[in-house]
């Protein structure tokens, strides 16, 4: 196997890193290679919370089949009825919490509910999480389950140890006012309590598919999206890969804005994959002009290209302030054969106006 000075020489034609679109070398980035160099890949907990949860929970799962390290899927709920309905096939284990068997969901929509039923259950959560290196909490947004219990769950994480991130979705502009400002609400505290938090609005989803959605699959697509960002993150963080993306630089982050593509294999197909990534709908306006640091994972299978690699880095950088930096992970996938995804996740983006002379790579209308 190629070694890490040599291919990333030959990936950046740099021997230096630094300057503009500056890249972390895997050694540099801290305990890049974590528990894999010492025998075992990290554990992964993938939390599933309220409804919203439990159906991104069941999108994902396949994704994963392939996926060669210990990954635990777990669904929390209010709602005994709920928790039955979410893992017809037996394949998650399931924790009722709480004494509502209302639950604290869609139609209550009342996040104090959630809150409580995590509080008076923490010993037990605890338990649950002990020896995770890697929590991912999934849920929606806007209701009381997920909403509630989010920032509860995500210290009882942090406090066991694990790197804890959380993709939730924003509820669509339809589901009503109310939702909206208690999923602002949420996603306010859950920003405080989590590692590093990916936030997707479900309005932008529909640009992302050109509103060619089925209203009765709406919930569906969104628990989709979601699945495929956090996928991507696991095989990322805790995945066979030829690098790795350092947990340890995920710590503390915060807010994360996310763009992905997808192309099928051709020539140039990196620089095109990268492309929808920095146009995503999810992306906000300008967002990777003011990243101060931008996580790359790029995957596909054993046909993955180094030109393609190259191309796909060097289409980011046009967009990147000078004094960014670039962390990436690249890993291979059976299931991804002739396919080359990129995912990217912005952090740090301040809220400064663009230079006069900075062309946005993509207007909204």
């Amino acid at each position: 196997m190629i070694d890490r000075r040599t291919f990333l020489a030959s990936l950046f034609g740099i021997t230096a890193l630094g300057g503009i679109g500056a890249i972390a070398p895997p050694e540099d980035q801290g305990e890049a290679f974590g528990p894999e160099q010492k025998g075992r890949l990290p554990r992964v907990s993938v939390i599933g919370l309220g409804g919203g949860g439990s159906g991104i929970c069941r999108a994902l799962q396949p994704r994963l089949s392939t996926f060669p390290g210990d990954i635990r899927f777990t669904v929390i709920n209010t709602d005994q009825e709920a928790l039955e309905r979410a893992d017809r096939q037996g394949a998650m284990k399931t924790l009722l919490i709480g004494t509502r068997s209302e639950g604290a969901g869609f139609h209550r929509a009342d996040p104090r509910h959630g809150q409580m039923a995590v509080r008076e259950n923490r010993e037990k959560l605890s338990r649950e999480v002990e020896g995770t290196d890697i929590a991912l909490l999934v849920a929606g947004l806007g209701g009381g389950m997920g909403t509630g219990a989010a920032p509860e769950v995500a210290e009882i994480c942090r406090a066991a140890g694990a790197l804890t991130i959380a993709v939730v979705t924003m509820p669509f502009s339809f589901e009503g006012e109310r939702r909206g400002t208690i999923a602002r609400q949420g996603i306010a505290r859950l920003r405080g309590a989590a590692d590093a938090v990916i936030e997707l609005s479900l309005d932008d989803m529909l640009d992302l598919q050109q509103r060619q959605i089925r209203a009765s699959e709406c919930f569906l697509q969104a628990d989709d999206v979601v699945a495929q960002v956090t996928a991507d993150l696991v095989y990322a963080l805790a995945g066979e890969k030829a690098f790795s993306l350092d947990r340890n630089s995920l710590a503390g982050v915060g807010r994360l804005h996310a763009g992905f593509g997808e192309v099928r294999g051709h020539e140039g197909s990196g620089r095109e994959a990268m492309g929808q990534a920095v146009s995503c709908p999810f992306l906000p306006h300008g967002a990777l002009r003011r990243a101060s640091k931008v996580f790359v994972t790029i995957a596909g299978g054993e046909d993955l290209l180094l030109q393609d690699v190259t191309e796909s880095i060097h289409e980011l950088k046009k967009q990147l302030p000078e004094d960014s930096t670039i962390i990436f992970s690249v890993n291979k996938r059976p299931e991804l054969a002739d396919i080359f995804r990129v995912m990217i996740l912005a952090a740090g983006t301040k809220n400064a106006a663009l230079p006069d002379n900075v062309v946005p790579f993509r207007r909204r209308t």
